[in-house]
């Protein structure tokens, strides 16, 4: 990873765990306090609203046939275009030559590089081949489409993510300052490593 990232992480994280310290000091010394502040921002924001127009599925059957000789010559030149570079373009050397070593053996990379080359190729020419039955014929999709064309509701997940999770009333209020002393403890670990790294 580049070093400059690293160190951006390391300070985001050094900074936040002051902030954790300062929330656990805050806890120990005033508890009655953040918790009455904590149950004024405890608001509950229902995510019903946007999830039920996820819900709602989106057919463009219609919009693709009106349309297929259009879409079909755009399918065919994007694919026709990457198919020309990097078959006439680009030699896999030259394009290897330009890409960062993944780890320290060199043969690891090229093998990677040269694999994702050969499958886009691969995946271009179906593209390409999948544009001239759309501008010629659609119609011969559309096994292809009942196969692909199916609606996977997502009204479990939504609804995990829909439902409040709470830490029991009994365990927060009355432990206030020996949860404040772990927080404390966890920021200054926090602390001290990203010290280190920065």
């Amino acid at each position: 990873m580049n070093s400059e990232i690293v160190l951006w992480l390391s300070s985001a994280i050094f900074w936040l765990g002051i902030l954790v310290v300062l929330l656990g000091i805050l806890m120990i010394l005033i508890p009655a306090k953040v918790h009455l502040f904590g149950q004024k921002m405890n608001v509950w924001v229902s995510t019903d609203s946007a999830f039920e127009k996820a819900e709602q599925p989106h057919y463009l059957e219609r919009f693709f046939y009106r349309y297929h000789h259009v879409i079909g010559l755009f399918v065919i030149a994007g694919a026709g275009f990457c198919l020309y570079t990097f078959l006439v373009g680009q030699e896999l050397q030259v394009l290897m030559s330009k890409m960062p070593a993944l780890n320290a053996n060199q043969i690891v990379s090229e093998w990677f590089y040269e694999s994702i080359y050969y499958f886009l190729i691969l995946a271009n020419a179906v593209c390409f081949v999948l544009g001239i039955f759309i501008l010629v014929r659609p119609s011969t999709l559309k096994g292809l489409e009942a196969i692909s064309n199916k609606w996977i509701s997502n009204k479990a997940i939504a609804d995990r993510l829909n439902s409040k999770q709470e830490i029991p009333e009994h365990v927060l209020p009355g432990n206030m300052r020996l949860f404040g002393i772990f927080v404390v403890v966890g920021g200054m670990y926090m602390v001290v490593t990203m010290a280190k790294i920065i």
